[in-house]
């Protein structure tokens, strides 16, 4: 484990010494402090080589050696190096560093950095630096903690985005077109992400084997193992530049508040853990970071370098990922609403269109160099004028407001039109500005990008498509969503399941800062609206964007501490802000002496959700160890408050509340104890964290692809999710991905899955469609009975048998929350399973009472042999129909059913497949497949409830006949027979008897490549 250390060692220097010289001669003379521009600098260092060796790949054809590789990355690194010398040279940075350690070796006090315009008015104390350093390292370790799991983790587009690093690694660059999947595309999909995550962790990876095993062939473990830093590195920075948001605006302990929920969020814990190495931990840090460094440039609109480093941070937002439509949302309504309050307000000044200009104009050369590129989802970007949006869009606002701010001094200048130019003549002026440019967007081509880029905006954060109706990251939430079990923890909790928090923080906040907009002139109030109102409007539609809300409500919690901490400082007397008597920045200290005990109230609030102990621990020492405080009638009232708090949790949850921070600490559980301990301790957060793991007998399938078909066997059919699996850990050619690059492609392997003969959809149907697009195999597995109702739909959708329309009228007929509901058509109904609901008390004693009502008492039967009462669900409506289930299984584990008169039926339960449990009435049942056996020749069911039982899915993974198709895997299979789904049964794959599709095409390997990491 050795080579480990080395690698973390030499890729930190790496990327933390010209990532540092570069943020230090940009960030010179800016308020920024030492800590922050060493923070800023270690970001750099992840965006500068990375991007260096990104734009290097364009010259590939030209210059071979652009082509990857470790050599390559560490020359860019030495490249920048020696340009942030030659920087800090310049700009004096280096004779300032001398000086600070001279001071330092002399035991001199260094003298503090002049004040800035904007800048905190107050020197913060060196434990807070230490302090925060402190939650960025236990937020780093928390996520890593899981480590050991992530070469197996649970999830599928992690691996999608892996195998884009693969692709650098074994072909020197990101492949544009990838014919892993999607046949029906014969030059293959997109596979090129944003660049800046890929070729960090080729370079990682690549590091790390020449340290460490020096192997040839790529091993999927190791690039796990490299590629696992990543998210725990952005989950530690995003605590930073949450710190960095508030801190600049209100002071230190209300930004340390910040930066420690940020660090014990349930939902940010495992939005950032090792295995998650997706796109979204870089894009949520990103968004961040471009928010504080744009609050920056909004504080000091004189600094140059700050808008820069605005710049700079919004670009980092679509190299690293797709987040730009965010970005430029935020960015359009800050320009167009604080551009429109500071021309009421008489002081726009030139200051603000610079500032704007300078960071428009860094994002438009990042974005040139970036748009050839052609990375996934870069096409969809609307433009005007054939400018992107990204650029553009900020570009039209700030034109808007200048238009708004000096049309009417041109007209009033030469008597045109305005008499005056006042507050009334402006209003009038932004009636007819506001109905031009509306007409101009719905009534004008120019109006097509603006439309583009809202319809862009509800893709992302609504379902676009009945595809997207059956995808989990798309479920959607609502108004009364449990935001606190779903990830928010104790800031989100719901009281009496309204998510009574998050609506009183949410509105309380807005309101606030509405009122520092007015009263006291908040820039930076307009702009935390912009970022926090489009956030929590995504988060209140769909549970994809959770984290992001999640964040977002984080800063409007410390936002609202901030604010009512203004108004203290101001004896709430907002009169006072008028008069101009309101600070630019908060000064705690100051506080103190004249309104100190509504701020230490404020702040003991604000770590009771962090540390409920901690809490108590300060009142108490306030109390007893504090003489100079006042009213302590106050402390207590709140200790008392707490004390009622923590009787109600025990009551209500036989718990105590033990605030955020407890979830950081059971984060740490995952890499000291097994699963059973985890699960017995009753950790859930570890346990998600550490035994989500992907299921041994799909390894085993994947497995036996690695090593019997491979990149340059036929394809392998398998619903979309398990796409990337295949690719991944199978080295094999998948037919659907992921990334639902063809829908059609979708809806079409669903319904020759799940229709059957009712509509010519049998293995006759399969084969053709098979032959048709390279595939040679098709994989059934368990996993289907739960994802039932996904596929169910999507097939009727594809013979035009239901639609997204119907679902949202079922939605809306049925008088549910919900914006759309599946399964209600009649296609659906008469493919759906038959479903046994046990009681659970009958397998689990303990579980309840015992009833008689739950047993039956079958006439001539086994007097040992014990007999439960099912229900059986059928179409989604519990039947008045039951049956009985035997308690003495066969020899493949399955329990036989009987009909209430004691006739035995041609069909079983599984009784270790459970399916869930549901609740009807008082009682608690578990729910079972039932699966029905042939009674008739050929195969054939008579007494089968449904059509489910004669589909293709059906017969090839519960019946194991597939006419025309053979099994292959189990490989030790002598026959396939009757699939009870025990362990061994858990994958079927089947083989086409009469194949001719032909193969799968390979990217040739160019051989200018050095690196050996070939597909097979």
């Amino acid at each position: 484990m050795g080579f480990i250390i080395e690698t973390i060692i030499v890729a930190f220097l790496t990327l933390f010494v010209p990532g540092t010289l570069l943020s230090l001669a940009l960030l010179k003379n800016t308020p920024l402090t030492k800590f922050e521009k060493l923070t800023i600098g270690f970001i750099f260092g992840l965006i500068a080589p990375a991007t260096l060796t990104w734009l290097e790949s364009y010259l590939i054809s030209y210059v071979h050696a652009f082509s990857f590789s470790l050599g390559l990355f560490e020359a860019n690194a030495l490249v920048l190096t020696l340009i942030g010398l030659v920087l800090c040279y310049k700009y004096g940075v280096l004779t300032d560093i001398k000086n600070f350690i001279a001071e330092k070796v002399s035991t001199k006090k260094a003298a503090p950095e002049p004040a800035h315009s904007g800048s905190l008015v107050k020197n913060t104390p060196s434990w807070v630096w230490w302090l925060l350093f402190f939650i960025m390292i236990a937020t780093f370790a928390s996520r890593i903690a899981n480590i050991s799991t992530a070469p197996n983790f649970f999830e599928f587009d992690p691996y999608f985005d892996m195998i884009s690093t693969h692709y650098i690694l074994t072909y020197g660059h990101q492949l544009l077109l990838d014919p892993s999947a999607w046949p029906t595309v014969a030059a293959g999909t997109n596979h090129r992400l944003q660049p800046l995550v890929p070729y960090l962790e080729a370079y990682w990876y690549d590091l790390a084997n020449y340290l460490g095993p020096h192997l040839s062939a790529f091993s999927t473990s190791l690039m796990s193992y490299a590629s696992s830093f990543y998210p725990p590195i952005m989950a530690a920075l995003l605590v930073f530049t949450i710190f960095m948001l508030i801190y600049h605006e209100y002071d230190h302990k209300i930004a340390l508040i910040a930066a420690g929920l940020v660090a014990s969020m349930p939902i940010l814990i495992t939005t950032f853990i090792a295995g998650e190495q997706l796109l979204e931990p870089w894009g949520i840090f990103s968004l961040f970071f471009f928010f504080a460094a744009y609050m920056m440039a909004i504080r000091n609109m004189k600094s140059t370098r700050l808008a820069i480093f605005a710049g700079i941070a919004f670009a980092s937002t679509f190299l690293g990922a797709h987040y730009y439509t965010v970005d430029t949302g935020v960015l359009v309504i800050y320009i167009l609403a604080e551009g429109i309050i500071d021309v009421f307000r008489g002081n726009l000044t030139k200051d603000f269109y610079k500032m704007n200009v300078i960071v428009i104009a860094v994002i438009a050369v990042f974005l040139v160099l970036y748009h050839p590129y052609g990375a996934t989802l870069t096409g969809r970007i609307p433009s005007i004028l054939g400018i992107p949006i990204t650029v553009s869009g900020p570009l039209l606002a700030l034109v808007l407001v200048a238009i708004f701010q000096y049309v009417p001094k041109f007209l009033h200048e030469r008597h045109i039109l305005f008499k005056e130019v006042n507050w009334k003549a402006y209003a009038e002026w932004l009636v007819v500005l506001a109905i031009l440019t509306s007409a101009a967007i719905f009534l004008t081509p120019l109006g097509k990008p603006v439309k583009g880029y809202i319809a862009l905006s509800q893709k992302f954060t609504s379902p676009s498509s009945a595809l997207f109706m059956t995808v989990a990251q798309y479920e959607p939430t609502g108004a009364l969503f449990n935001f606190g079990s779903s990830g928010f923890g104790l800031i989100g909790a719901s009281i009496a399941g309204i998510p009574l928090l998050v609506w009183f923080i949410s509105a309380a906040s807005f309101i606030l800062i509405l009122i520092s907009i007015f009263y006291r002139r908040s820039q930076t109030g307009v702009l935390y609206l912009a970022i926090a109102i489009p956030l929590m409007v995504a988060g209140f539609v769909e549970v994809k964007y959770l984290p992001h809300f999640g964040t977002a409500f984080i800063m409007l919690f410390a936002i609202m501490i901030g604010e009512i901490a203004y108004m203290a400082s101001h004896r709430f007397q907002l009169g006072l802000f008028k008069k101009g008597e309101a600070r630019k920045a908060l000064y705690i200290p100051g506080i103190y002496s004249e309104n100190g005990i509504y701020l230490i109230l404020l702040l003991v609030v604000g770590v009771f959700f962090i540390s409920t102990i901690l809490a108590f621990i300060i009142l108490l020492y306030l109390v007893f160890m504090k003489k100079e405080i006042t009213n302590r009638q106050y402390l207590w009232g709140l200790f008392a408050l707490f004390v009622l708090i923590e009787v109600g949790a025990v009551v209500v949850h036989g718990s105590f509340i033990f605030g955020e921070s407890s979830n950081l600490i059971a984060s740490f559980g995952a890499a000291t104890s097994t699963c059973s301990s985890i699960a017995a301790a009753g950790n859930s957060l570890a346990y998600e964290m550490s035994c989500n793991t992907v299921p041994s007998y799909w390894l085993a399938a994947t497995a036996w692809m690695r090593t019997n078909l491979g990149p340059y066997a036929p394809r392998i059919l398998a619903w979309w999710d398990y796409g990337d699996w295949i690719n991944w850990f199978g080295n094999t050619n998948a037919v659907l991905r992921g990334d639902n690059a063809v829908p059609k492609a979708d809806y079409s392997t669903a319904a020759s899955f799940v229709l059957g003969p009712q509509y010519n959809y049998t293995s006759n149907t399969l084969a053709s469609i098979m032959n048709s697009n390279q595939t040679k195999y098709v994989l059934f597995d368990k996993g289907l009975v739960s994802k039932w109702q996904a596929l169910d739909f999507l097939a009727c959708v594809n013979i035009n048998a239901t639609s997204e329309a119907y679902a949202k009228a079922a939605a809306r007929s049925e008088g549910v929350s919900a914006p759309y509901v599946l399964g209600t058509s009649p296609c659906e109904l008469s493919h759906d399973p038959q479903f046994a609901l046990l009681p659970l008390s009958a397998f689990v004693s303990s579980a309840g009472s015992q009833n008689l009502a739950n047993y039956c008492s079958l006439p001539g039967a086994n007097a040992s042999e014990g007999f439960i009462k099912a229900f059986l669900l059928t179409g989604q409506s519990l039947s008045n129909e039951t049956a009985c289930v035997g308690t003495i299984a066969n020899s493949n584990g399955a329990l036989p059913m009987y009909y209430a008169n004691g006739t035995r039926m041609n069909a079983y339960i599984q009784s270790s497949q459970y399916l869930g449990s549901i609740g009807v009435g008082n009682t608690t049942f578990v729910q079972f497949l039932v699966i029905y056996t042939p009674n008739a020749a050929n195969g054939t069911i008579t007494d089968a409830p449904s059509q489910f039982y004669a589909s293709n899915y059906y017969d090839g993974f519960y019946l194991g006949n597939l006419p025309g198709f053979h099994l292959v895997y189990p490989s030790n299979s002598t026959s396939a027979g009757i699939n009870y789904v025990n362990s061994s049964s858990a994958i079927r794959i089947y083989a086409l008897n009469n194949y001719t599709g032909g193969l799968p095409s390979v990217p040739a390997k160019p051989s200018y490549v050095h690196n050996n990491y070939t597909m097979p």
